[in-house]
């Protein structure tokens, strides 16, 4: 009985497959550095902190208004 595939289609293919098995695992297991949570929260802080600027200064208002 004949193989499939050659030595070297074979090598080729184990490769591809730990590759892509390397990859597979580091995906699940590694964490991203930033919860999205914390990016929205940071969000959120900065526009209030521009709101309330704008809020005393309501001369600036009508500088983003002209802008638009």
């Amino acid at each position: 009985m004949e193989l499939p595939f050659t030595g070297v289609e074979l090598t080729f293919i184990i490769i591809a497959f730990v590759i892509f098995s390397l990859f597979s695992l580091a995906s699940v297991c590694l964490q991203p550095r930033g919860d999205p949570s914390e990016k929205t929260r940071r969000d959120l802080k900065k526009a209030a902190k521009t709101r309330r600027r704008l809020n005393d200064n309501p001369g600036l208002i009508n500088i983003f208004k002209s802008r638009e």
